[in-house]
């Protein structure tokens, strides 16, 4: 599993991101992506997301 943090210039570099991911999905790579926003002001919401994807459960 590859969790990023992405900052405010990811906005302008999405589509670089959509191939990297796609790439590291194909060598068997789940890739999780949480704004910076999110991590510092829900820190606990990205946390479950992680504890959901690591226990193979998609948040809903």
């Amino acid at each position: 599993m590859i969790i990023e943090i992405d900052g405010g210039q990811h906005t302008e570099q999405v589509e670089h991101d959509r191939k990297r991911d796609a790439w590291l999905g194909s060598q068997g790579y789940t890739v999780l992506r949480f704004w910076n926003n999110d991590v510092m002001q829900h820190l606990e919401s990205v946390l479950e997301q992680i504890r959901l994807a690591l226990s193979g459960k998609q948040a809903g």
